[in-house]
């Protein structure tokens, strides 16, 4: 399996982590470690030699880092029906419109480029997951309602491409802290392409 995540950076120490594992302490949970993640893409099948740029292609990349905001819990199962997942979930209130299209575009792509795609889409970060027979989902949705979680935004810099194999990053890119930063990074690589282009064509034809 390979993956392509969204680095979500959550602090460790914060206290509705603290009183989430209080709560569901007696439920066998297995609870993630840093970094937390969205799960952009879960693949079954991808080419060896894909990339991140073989998911965001062109300007894609060269973006402002998104922002989202996060307000509350929420659980669900696991497509497999093994797990229920604890997840940190963005606020239906002021949804992040520029996160959702990106995730959009990228499972887009993936798909066009015939890999096989096994999450749906989410735009949440999981913490933890629960094997279904310990916990009924209803209930376990009942108590996540108990937790009063501190809305914050938080930016999202880093995109990682891993392998499940040995979880090791197989490549990364950082979005941008400003409109001016992206675009003049793009005006680089675009140039640098436009080089590498001219550059093959003198190649081929001497009279170039």
């Amino acid at each position: 399996m390979k993956y392509l995540v969204f680095e979500v950076p959550l602090p460790k120490d914060s206290f509705w982590i603290k009183e989430t594992r209080k709560l569901l302490k007696d439920y066998k949970v297995q609870w993630n470690v840093l970094p937390y993640n969205i799960s952009v893409l879960c693949l079954q099948e991808a080419p060896e030699h894909f990339q991140i740029c073989s998911f965001m292609q062109g300007k894609e990349r060269f973006q402002v880092a998104p922002c989202v905001r996060y307000d509350h819990l929420e659980a669900f199962t696991s497509v497999n029906k093994k797990y229920h997942y604890v997840s940190l979930a963005p606020s239906a209130i002021q949804p992040s419109e520029q996160l959702s299209k990106m995730i959009d575009g990228i499972r887009s792509t993936a798909e066009k480029k015939n890999c096989m795609i096994t999450n749906p889409k989410r735009m949440g970060v999981i913490i933890g997951r629960i094997p279904v027979e310990t916990i009924n989902l209803n209930h376990l949705q009942e108590i996540l309602k108990n937790v009063d979680i501190h809305v914050d935004e938080y930016r999202i810099q880093n995109v990682v491409y891993l392998d499940s194999a040995n979880r090791k990053p197989l490549d990364r890119w950082e979005f941008f802290e400003t409109e001016s930063i992206a675009e003049n990074e793009y005006k680089k690589e675009y140039l640098h392409h436009l080089r590498n282009a001219g550059s093959n064509i003198q190649l081929l034809d001497p009279n170039f």
